[in-house]
């Protein structure tokens, strides 16, 4: 019998790399309409996407806010007109949302770990976004569902948003489950809240902040199934 009998996986820089694909959706839109798009051009946009996706899920924004505010000040830290931002992020979203790049070892693993265990998919990332990667996915057949917090109402890391995903997985049992992700803000920290077990995936090896705790970390992939199994 598997140690979890409820894998509650993130999508994002967890099993798909998230990195890869921004930035060649972002590099496309911006080659397209004759903008820079080289390295500056690339950290200013991560530089204010995250400040914006921060303050999403600390509640300070709706996802729309976030939508709306990212491309015009992205041009504004560039010095460029904010002419065409609306359309710069309609064409972001539609290339990130055709490409699906797993991490390294993403799809073994949850082929392994869907012999044994249920596994599902929990987001905060853009509806049309996820739901047009994962039709791209190799792997989906793993998934017993995706929960992406724009269709739940809540995110990461409230505990709301793991009690409606705990609602929608038949038979789900929290002394059985285990949350995996990259982020500590949104995965570890809401697993915290919501009174689950958690694992980080933390290639980098950084500290784990005081205040937060965590039943694993993980440097790879590859390690997960190890934790998981008997």
């Amino acid at each position: 019998m598997p140690r979890y009998r409820f894998l509650l996986l993130d999508a994002d820089r967890t099993l798909f790399d998230f990195d890869a694909a921004q930035q060649q959706a972002l590099t496309e839109v911006l080659e397209a309409r004759g903008l820079p798009a080289g390295p500056q051009a690339l950290a200013a946009y991560r530089l204010e996407n995250q400040r914006l996706w921060d303050l999403f899920e600390q509640g300070g924004i709706t996802k729309e806010e976030l939508l709306r505010r990212r491309f015009p000040d992205f041009l504004r830290r560039l010095g460029l007109p904010e002419t065409g931002a609306e359309e710069l992020n309609r064409g972001y979203l539609q290339g990130l949302g055709s490409r699906c790049i797993p991490m390294p070892g993403a799809e073994e693993v949850c082929r392994l770990l869907a012999q044994h265990c249920k596994l599902y998919i929990v987001t905060n990332g853009i509806s049309a976004v996820q739901r047009g990667r994962m039709a791209r996915c190799t792997f989906r057949d793993c998934f017993g569902g995706v929960f992406v917090s724009e269709e739940l109402g809540c995110q990461k890391p409230q505990p709301e948003y793991f009690r409606q995903v705990a609602r929608r997985i038949p038979g789900f049992d929290p002394a059985g489950a285990l949350v995996v992700g990259d982020s500590l803000t949104s995965d570890i920290a809401g697993a915290n809240a919501a009174g689950l077990e958690s694992c980080w995936y933390n290639p980098a090896g950084l500290p784990l902040p005081a205040g937060l705790r965590c039943r694993f970390q993980i440097s790879s992939l590859s390690q997960l199934p190890g934790l998981v199994l008997d």
